[in-house]
């Protein structure tokens, strides 16, 4: 099973990194060696990094424009307004670049979260198998410690997946009439104490949302 769930997580991470971001998606903007994107023009410059999320920098605001200190460009309305009125410099411009650039850092954040996941999951898997295969443990701790691992999935999008990824393995490794499968009073039990807004009811298979698509099997 951990053999399984490595093998699939490369593939996802590699038609992940299929899917990546053109080299130029605004002018100047270029992608870097480690997925990041870099813009710089006079007034500020702008990282955009791997998961999405944007850092901006205004440029000094005195710029040597050759190698004597004395010499360089010199703007009294950017040093009034970011050192007397506290302002933002450059406002319009940044908020042109934010809009600009929403697109492609959707789409970094996206590829994150999926890159994310593949991880999470196959993680998830080999725990799960951890459990159902300790020898030590009777067949009763062990469903009872899926389940926890079950209900402690987080209560947003994501721990849904989760949830999913687990009652797709309960289906395949402790099917209900197996040694390890759930009776209908123990499901009961177990949902009596459920922290989750989920019902726990693996043997029913919800038929997956976009959000969850092809994160069962």
């Amino acid at each position: 099973m951990a053999e399984n769930a490595a093998a699939q997580l490369e593939r996802e991470l590699s038609a992940l990194a299929s899917r990546a971001p053109p080299d130029h998606v605004h002018h100047e903007l270029h992608r870097q060696s480690d997925g990041s994107y870099h813009y710089e023009d006079s007034r500020f410059t702008a990282r955009i990094a791997p998961d999405g999320s944007v850092t901006l920098e205004d440029q000094p605001v005195v710029q040597s424009a050759l190698p004597i200190p004395i010499m360089g460009t010199f703007d009294l309305n950017d040093v009034v307004e970011k050192y007397v009125l506290g302002k933002t410099l450059h406002a319009p411009q940044k908020r042109r670049f934010l809009e600009d650039t929403a697109g492609l850092r959707t789409q970094l954040t996206d590829r994150d979260r999926e890159r994310s996941f593949a991880v999470g999951r196959v993680r998830l898997l080999v725990e799960l198998e951890r459990i159902v295969s300790d020898p030590t443990a009777s067949p009763e701790r062990k469903r009872s410690s899926v389940f926890e691992l079950w209900d402690g999935c987080a209560s947003d999008e994501d721990g849904a997946r989760g949830q999913h990824v687990i009652e797709a393995f309960v289906r395949e490794r402790m099917p209900r009439n197996g040694a390890l499968g759930y009776s209908d009073v123990e499901l009961a039990a177990l949902n009596a104490r459920r922290a989750s807004s989920r019902s726990f009811d693996p043997y029913v298979q919800d038929v997956p949302t976009a959000a969850t698509a092809g994160t069962a099997g």
